[in-house]
């Protein structure tokens, strides 16, 4: 009997068998399909109001309106996510002379046909993974810089 035939029959079988779709389908399921999988998973820690940012008053804009407690803080983040939303919703590279000069316009055009193109980019600078975690359900953001 010959046992290398025996041991690809049994793969064979295991693959045509129910457990067997379930794990190509689990296999699959970690590509990165579109920028709304990926902004169902984004989590931004939450801040109690009584929360308060020490900051450096030298450093601030006259002008400006910086948040330092938990809830202009937690508005911030949510600001942030609705505009990296739309972002990740975006086709292909940004539209903007920096990046017209850093990616040739062949590579740009390829990009602009890729629905995931952003959010695939995103989740390998964030992970260093083309693909999602398959024991994570979310991506939490542990920090929020504000300049």
């Amino acid at each position: 009997m010959d046992l290398r035939a025996s041991s690809e029959m049994i793969a064979l079988q295991a693959f045509r068998s129910k457990n067997g779709l379930n794990l190509i389908k689990h296999l699959y399921s970690r590509r990165v399909l579109d920028g709304a999988q990926i902004s169902k998973l984004i989590l931004f820690p939450s801040m109690p109001a009584t929360f308060n940012l020490a900051q450096d008053e030298s450093n601030a804009d006259p002008g400006a309106s910086i948040p330092t407690d938990g809830v202009q803080l937690t508005t911030l983040s949510k600001q942030f996510l609705k505009h990296l939303e739309r972002y990740l919703g975006g086709c292909g590279h940004l539209d903007c002379d920096l990046y017209n000069d850093l990616v040739s316009s062949s590579r740009r055009a390829i990009a602009k046909q890729d629905i995931a193109f952003r959010a695939r980019q995103f989740v390998y600078h964030m992970t260093g993974s083309n693909f999602l975690s398959s024991s994570k359900t979310s991506m939490e953001a542990s920090t929020l810089v504000v300049h």
